[in-house]
């Protein structure tokens, strides 16, 4: 009797584990491996319209602005053209003609970082991969392709040639140790980038919280008079003529908004100071 009920407790403790080895065997992934619902992650969030204005947020703050160093005062990056002379030495490295290790970061240097361009291209993939369609998709595509134009025009103008990148590829992709690419192949990439942006942004005028179609026309005009001028006068074999106009006609356009008039208070011979200058 004794030896009976043991077999029967062994039988039974056998079968526990024989259903338990069938039931979490056939469990599926799908209900094992769950996206974490308290964590903002790739599969949870790049979904709506609002997640994707939300990420582009950060771009905003590519922007200069006061308080980051000499080199970023909107002010002073003259102070690496003829336009204006430097208090001290300012142009203290030669724009378009820099090597990766003669731009150090204490003299407004460090560029050679990749990292936010990537963050771009990192939106404009899952932008790409959303389900959003339409202008709505168009739009916020906009908004990172002029951020991408923006950032692409500071490597142009420190290191000239520059590998062109349009996804953000992993750490571990021979992609990202690609050669540079010529600077006339960079630009133009930053101008189509710039002609969709114009193309698909809103017409906010006075708006002072988002892109618009005005700012990526007037950023389109400086780097086409910039390059221009440059091909122009540093003996470049590219053709220099249609940048030059395409740089006056996006500054027509701003021109010929209402919106926009030139700062005029104190007249002629104040005028200019007095945008700046504000007198106690």
């Amino acid at each position: 009797m004794y030896k009976e009920i043991i077999m029967k407790r062994h039988n039974f403790k056998f079968l526990f584990i024989l259903i338990s080895l069938i039931l979490f065997g056939t469990c599926s992934d799908d209900i094992l491996d769950q996206t974490p619902k308290s964590e903002i992650t790739r599969e949870n969030f790049f979904t709506s319209e609002n997640d994707f204005k939300i990420y582009s947020n950060q771009f905003y703050d590519y922007f200069p602005r006061e308080g980051r160093g000499f080199a970023d005062f909107v002010w002073r990056e003259d102070n690496n053209s003829d336009n204006q002379l430097a208090n001290g030495d300012g142009n203290i490295f030669a724009f378009g003609a820099n090597t990766i290790n003669d731009n150090p970061g204490p003299y407004g240097g460090g560029g050679w970082s990749f990292a936010n361009i990537r963050v771009v291209n990192y939106y404009l993939d899952r932008l790409e991969d959303s389900p959003l369609t339409g202008d709505i998709k168009a739009r916020w595509e906009a908004e990172g392709r002029f951020f991408r134009a923006y950032l692409y025009f500071d490597k142009v103008r420190k290191y000239g040639d520059v590998p062109w990148f349009d996804q953000a590829y992993p750490e571990s992709a021979p992609e990202i140790f690609k050669a540079r690419d010529p600077r006339a192949t960079v630009i133009g990439n930053i101008m189509a980038d710039l002609d969709f942006a114009i193309a698909n942004l809103p017409q906010n005028i006075g708006g002072k919280t988002r892109l618009d179609t005005y700012v990526a026309q007037a950023l389109k005009a400086r780097i086409a008079l910039y390059e221009g001028t440059y091909r122009k006068y540093h003996g470049f074999s590219e053709p220099s003529d249609d940048l030059l106009n395409q740089a006056i006609q996006s500054a027509k356009v701003i021109m010929d908004q209402p919106g926009y008039v030139l700062h005029s208070e104190g007249g002629i011979a104040r005028s200019y100071p007095a945008l700046f200058t504000v007198v106690g």
